[in-house]
């Protein structure tokens, strides 16, 4: 009981920081692939959309 808790106690404290430390890494490496991929997602969604309008009225003149 007593030898659980404290090293239960250090264990999760060690692993939350280190959690913490490679959450927060994972987690700016994930927001930043993530937003990479956004805006090229967004930047192709508003081109295609663009390109299509654009488009009619150039054959069209």
């Amino acid at each position: 009981g007593p030898k659980e808790d404290p090293v239960d106690y250090p264990d999760n404290g060690g692993d939350n920081d280190d959690n913490e430390s490679s959450d927060n890494d994972d987690d700016d490496d994930d927001v930043k692939k993530d937003g990479e991929e956004d805006e090229k997602e967004e930047h192709l969604a508003p081109i295609d959309p663009f390109v299509v309008p654009i488009g009619d009225p150039v054959p069209s003149s």
